[in-house]
């Protein structure tokens, strides 16, 4: 079980290369409108 429970907490904890990768993905999303749910529906919403 120790072996599993590690395995796992390595799959889960990203490498300082994917945090970047987020956080430039986030951002690009955010400026360009897209990317997250929340502003999605606005576009989807409006006629």
């Amino acid at each position: 079980m120790a072996e599993i429970a590690t395995a796992v907490t390595h799959t889960i904890t990203p490498t300082t290369d994917e945090l970047k990768s987020l956080r430039v993905g986030m951002k690009t999303a955010l400026d360009t409108g897209h990317g997250t749910e929340i502003e999605r529906k606005p576009v989807a919403a409006s006629p």
